[in-house]
């Protein structure tokens, strides 16, 4: 009854902290996640590796600061987008645009009714009455049985590997990016047909200035699921108090469109991932144009993200409530009004065994053992207005507010081989952060051939740090006497700005040109109770003019589409008293896509980028991040850094056939960026900001699906390979470190129109490893993954059973660490009661329902390679029940 009690109690929540990663999303320039992509977190000064990784399947990716302090760079390259370089500071969460080539899916006439999918111009027809058997429960159930359509690992919809830019329901922009909520609540039986519209016009489209490129599914619902309330209430529990309580009330009408979910759980069950949030969040302030940007990045710092958007396997408990509203409305048939609420609350824990293995051959190797317990108290609020006045004419107003508490304790116990010296130390920080803002959208239509846009933006956020240090050993590697001390920080930062474009369309394509000029006013102050060495305050101010002429064209019956432009742009940088900098530059861009027939697809491009920089980059005096790892101040001034990126990517669909293909090609180089350089000893790390020079990275993704028609199956294939070559400074000595990272995927799935059996097997292959060489010494390290898998499901006893069984083999291998292979196996089935309950059996890993369930991976950091095993959360069987309302 306890259990049940502190499920229903929504409200009692409490502030939270978890996390000391920096994380965040990659999104292209028509929004849409970019997954496989490279990230590198790197020193400024000396542009040494802090640890690197690749976005996952939604554009998510997560990175490691341990052992050193900010400002950092991260950098981030892909085979189809241009190298991106940004500065970051403290722990910051990252949303960040890739400049990218659309390639364009050639349309295919699909005759007759009996194929899989039919197209119309531009529209795909999914025929579910051929597809499905009954067994699916979810959207997401469905989707997964498309062609050409799938359901990454964070919830969101890909249709030939690129994510839909916009989720329909009935035609109205209702769920629109945030994928999730809509694949994991609503049901099967509520869907009427599925269509995907390859070149969408949202409610904003001027006639004769459509932009094609944009794809939208469009979800129908049947009748008796729309104009009046409906919803279903789920409820579970069982051994060692694990719960869950999800409800889902909706109302999907022409005028009024209503969702409010409510969940409660402690088995890692979020209504929505980190992608889908920040999808949320592209209406505030200038994020609603930084796609029109044309080059550079920001030099903002978000600190506002909430940590439960990052649980994954590094969790040993995690207990979170969460509460989130969206509702629409037309107002008439020009005016529509949105709202999206949501409030979380969080709490967990995480427990992680540790070795670490440094590059300068100083032997200060180290065995770590970590606990971090975390709360976190999270809300955020937007509303939308859009008036389409007349066909020629638009505007949009988005606001926003969001608050962030984080608190997070840490106990830690560092073990030094070399001279076998334990160091035991409790940290703690709190952060609290407000941000709010707003941005204006209007565009009008003057003639036939020309269009005119204008944006406003203005953000405000305010963040506040707080950090307390202490250990069994006095801090004398800081030059402090005592084995406590504490550091606070504060950032206040403002941005605002306006752009202009003017649209001018030719016969064969069109121009533009666009006008953009904004502000950005960051003030940080430090305090720390060491002493002057770590007290400063700074202001940086950077105020941007660019002027973009843009020329697109197609020939050939739209066969050749290419693009070229250039973008002259001026940064000016004040940093209090130490400098006022200049940079002017000419970034040019272009890009070509050629159909070769009407399934294949060839493109490239090439485009030059301006690193932007933040304040944390220049610090006047030091900061101490971590336990062992400060930041120390510099006279440096801010200047030229472009990057070089270039692209080839070839589709080829055949959607008669179901074949679905991509295959893509990038490569980056900068030829001098503002990163770290690394000085490293027994009990310290100290990292400056310097000017590097020579960074490259290649990747190359490839990825085959096919379904067959004679026989009921279909397999995929994915390979995605990146590598990252870095030329840094440890200890005053050159050091060159190599990155390599490989994910292969192949799977095997059937598709019995009977409902009694399916499966999906397969096996996923990870590897990540790093060579770093310093004069004659060479270091590595190595972690790799295969990974099994097997699902089943099926429908029995007349359709009253819904059954599957999900299994997963891990068996790692690593160069530093003993391993200990991992089975999961977990299942799920439902028996219907009557037409409006069910109840169920819901288990997951039950072979480990212990808590010290582990498994493996692998930090690269410029100053040494860590490998950790983790204790990860605990399998359950619970005993659940399902009532339809």
């Amino acid at each position: 009854m306890k259990t049940i009690y502190l499920v229903l109690s929504l409200y009692l929540f409490t502030p939270s902290l978890f996390s000391q990663k920096i994380t965040g999303t990659l999104k292209d320039s028509l929004n849409n996640p970019i997954s496989f992509a490279t990230l590198q977190l790197l020193t400024n000064k000396e542009k040494k590796i802090v640890s690197y990784t690749q976005s996952n399947a939604d554009g998510v990716f997560f990175l490691e600061t341990k052992g050193n302090a900010f400002p950092m760079t991260i950098k981030v390259s892909h085979i189809t987008f241009e190298t991106l370089e940004k500065t970051i500071n403290t722990t910051e969460v990252l949303n960040l645009k890739l400049k990218t080539r659309v390639s364009i899916l050639q349309d295919v006439i699909v005759e007759g009714k009996l194929f899989d999918v039919e197209e119309k111009q531009d529209s795909l027809i999914y025929n579910l009455n051929k597809l499905l058997n009954g067994s699916e429960l979810l959207l997401k159930d469905v989707i997964a049985k498309l062609p050409g359509l799938s359901i990454d690992a964070n919830g969101k919809i890909r249709h030939n590997g690129s994510i839909i830019d916009h989720l329909l329901i009935d035609g109205d922009e209702f769920f629109q990016e945030n994928h999730q909520i809509a694949t994991e609540n609503l049901t099967s039986e509520m869907i009427k047909n599925i269509v995907l519209l390859k070149n969408y016009q949202d409610f904003s489209s001027i006639k004769g200035f459509e932009y094609s490129g944009k794809s939208a599914l469009n979800i129908s619902i049947k009748d008796e699921f729309k104009e009046h309330y409906k919803g279903n209430v789920a409820i579970e529990s069982g051994l060692k108090e694990r719960y869950g309580l999800n409800n889902n009330l909706y109302n999907f009408g022409k005028i009024n469109k209503f969702n409010l979910l409510t969940n409660s759980n402690n088995l890692n069950k979020t209504i929505f991932n980190l992608s889908d949030y920040l999808e949320m969040r592209n209406v505030t302030g200038k994020k609603t144009i930084e796609e029109q940007f044309s080059n550079g990045n920001f030099s903002s710092t978000d600190n506002d993200l909430p940590p439960f958007l990052f649980s994954t396997d590094n969790i040993n408990t995690i207990d979170l409530q969460n509460a989130t509203l969206h509702f629409s409305k037309k107002l008439n048939k020009k005016e529509r009004v949105e709202l999206i609420s949501i409030f979380n609350q969080t709490r967990q824990t995480e427990k992680t065994d540790s070795f670490q293995s440094y590059f300068d051959n100083t032997n200060t190797n180290a065995v770590n053992s970590e606990e971090i317990r975390g709360k976190s108290l999270y809300n955020s609020n937007v509303f939308k207005y859009e008036n389409k006045f007349n066909e020629n004419t638009y505007l949009k107003l988005n606001s926003y507010f969001l608050k962030s508490i984080d608190h997070q304790n840490e106990n830690l116990s560092n073990l030094l081989l070399s001279n076998q010296t334990e160091k035991e130390f409790i940290n703690s920080s709190k952060l609290n952060s407000t941000k709010f803002g707003l941005n204006t959208y209007f565009k009008n239509k003057f003639s036939a051939k020309v269009l005119f846009e204008s944006t406003f933006f203005y953000d405000y956020m305010t963040t506040n740090t707080l950090k307390h240090f202490n250990s069994n050993l006095v801090f004398d590697w800081f030059n402090h006497d005592k084995n406590n001390f504490n550091q606070g920080n504060k950032i206040d930062w403002m941005s605002f700005g306006a752009q202009a474009k003017a649209t001018l369309q030719l016969t064969k394509g069109g121009i533009s040109f666009k006008l953009l000029s904004f502000v950005e006013n960051e003030t940080i102050e430090n305090q720390n109770s060491i002493g002057t060495d770590y007290t400063f305050l700074d202001r940086f101010i950077k105020t941007e003019n660019n002027f973009d002429i843009k020329y697109n064209s197609n020939y050939f019956n739209q066969k050749l589409n290419y693009s070229i432009g250039l973008n002259l742009n001026n940064n000016k940088y004040t940093l209090s008293s130490k400098f006022a900098e200049q940079i002017n530059v000419a970034l040019p861009y272009a890009s070509i896509s050629y159909k070769l027939n009407t399934k294949t697809t060839v493109s490239t491009s090439y485009r030059t980028s301006l690193a932007s920089f933040s304040s944390l980059m220049f610090l006047r005096n030091n900061s101490i991040n971590n336990y062992r790892t400060q930041t120390l101040g510099n006279n440096l001034v801010p200047k030229k850094n472009i990057t070089n990126t270039y692209n080839v990517s070839l589709s080829y669909i055949d959607i008669k056939k179901n074949l679905y293909s991509i295959l893509s090609i990038s490569h980056n180089n900068i030829s001098k960026a503002l990163g770290k350089t690394f000085t490293n000893n027994t009990f310290e790390t100290s990292q400056q900001f310097n000017y590097l020079e020579n960074q490259h990275s290649s990747s190359l993704i490839y990825s085959l699906e096919k379904k067959l028609y004679k026989m009921p199956y279909g397999l995929k294939f994915s390979s995605i390979n990146t590598g990252i070559q870095n030329n840094l400074f440890l200890n005053g000595e050159k050091s060159n470190n190599t990155i390599l990272q490989n994910q292969v995927t192949f799977g095997l799935k059937s598709y019995f129109k009977n409902s009694y059996f399916n499966f999906n097997a397969g096996v996923e292959y990870l590897a990540s490893s790093t060579t770093n060489k310093i004069q004659n010494s060479v270091n590595k390290g190595k972690l790799a993954t295969y990974s099994p898998f097997l699902n089943i499901d099926g429908l029995i006893l007349n359709k009253r059973i819904n059954w599957s069984i999900n299994s997963n083999y891990y068996y790692f291998q690593s160069d530093l660490f003993a391993n200990t292979d991992v089975i999961d196996i977990g299942f799920n089935v439902i028996y219907k009661l009557s037409a409006n309950l069910k109840c169920n059996i819901h288990a997951s890993n039950i072979l480990n329902v212990r808590d010290n369930n582990q498994k493996n991976s692998i930090l690269i950091d410029p100053v040494f390679v860590q490998q950790n095993r983790m204790n990860t959360l605990s399998g359950f069987l619970n005993l659940g029940l399902q009532y339809t309302y």
